[in-house]
Order: C-alpha cells, then sequence, then structure tokens
C-alpha cells in the first residue's frame, strides 16, 4: 500500500442525495450506496445541484459516523457548493469541518472495483495507525473517472488534531 499525502482542508459544504448505512450492511445483498449511485445518475442529481463548485467533479461524502468504521454512517453523492442555501427538495445538505487529510490513491481500473479495494487498505492503514477522526471523509471523483472502467480516485480521511 503507497503511504497517503497529507493535506490541510478548510470547511467544506455539500449538497446531494444521501443514505444512511452501514459497512456491514453494504457487504451485504442489501447494499444502498449502488441504487443511491443508480438514482444520482438516472436523476441527472449533479446538474441540479445549486451553488456548485467544480463542475464535473462528483464527491461521496461520508458523515455522522456512530461507531467508527463499525457502525452506521451517512452517506451523500453530490457536489461541493459554496453554499448550502437552498437544499432542493429530496436532496440534503452537509458541512464538513477544517481538517488535516490522509490522501489515498485507487489504481487505475474498473471504478466498482477499485474503490471497495482502496477502503479496505483504508481500514487496514486505520487498524494499524488510528488516525481517524470520522468527522467527514471524502471521495473525489474527477475527470479520471469518465471512463468507469479505468478510472482512478482520490479518498480523503479525516485526520485526529495531533
Amino acid at each position: 500500500m503507497a503511504t497517503p499525502r497529507m493535506i490541510s482542508k478548510e470547511e467544506l459544504r455539500f449538497i446531494g442525495i444521501s443514505v444512511r448505512t452501514s459497512n456491514q450492511r453494504e457487504a451485504s445483498n442489501e447494499a444502498l450506496i449502488p441504487g443511491l449511485w443508480q438514482q444520482f445518475y438516472e436523476e441527472q442529481v449533479m446538474n441540479r445541484i445549486p451553488n456548485s463548485l467544480n463542475p464535473g467533479v462528483t464527491y461521496g461524502v461520508y458523515t455522522d459516523y456512530e461507531n467508527g468504521a463499525s457502525g452506521m454512517y451517512s452517506i451523500l453523492l453530490g457536489c461541493q457548493a459554496s453554499s448550502t442555501d437552498p437544499v432542493p427538495e429530496g436532496m440534503t445538505a452537509c458541512t464538513i469541518p477544517a481538517s488535516k487529510y490522509a490522501v489515498f490513491t485507487t489504481e487505475r481500473g474498473d471504478i466498482s472495483q477499485v474503490v471497495p479495494r482502496l477502503w479496505q487498505e483504508i481500514w487496514e492503514w486505520d487498524r494499524t495507525h488510528s488516525l481517524r477522526s470520522f468527522t467527514g471523509d471524502f471521495e473525489y471523483y474527477d475527470a479520471r473517472c469518465q471512463d468507469p472502467a479505468n478510472a482512478q480516485v482520490d479518498i480523503y480521511i479525516a485526520l485526529k488534531n495531533s
């Protein structure tokens, strides 16, 4: 596993569609995240988000962790926004605090395989480092993801203040 790069980011705001789930549920036949992605594309959610920053960039934002990686959490698929007012009907908004992040990058490949594989590596990394703050993590899908069969994604993991 590659060593992540460390960066700092100011507070970030997002608008999109969301569900509440757990890693246990996502590993079962009752996974919610694939359906959320389907809804995101079918309903062209990206095109309905007001105050959107970074056109063409989609975020998968993980917040409201109940028990770290083993409990419930919320995932929002959407865009970074300059303001979370207004929030369109059927969408939600979230704000994640300023933080230092460990940034991991997937290998190039099928997006449905490289992202879960990198999450497995992140969980292993956290078991040995215990640096995650669980205040808000996100996946960053940019132009490198235009071909889902040959995509590359960055995953930002919020770190505890040291």
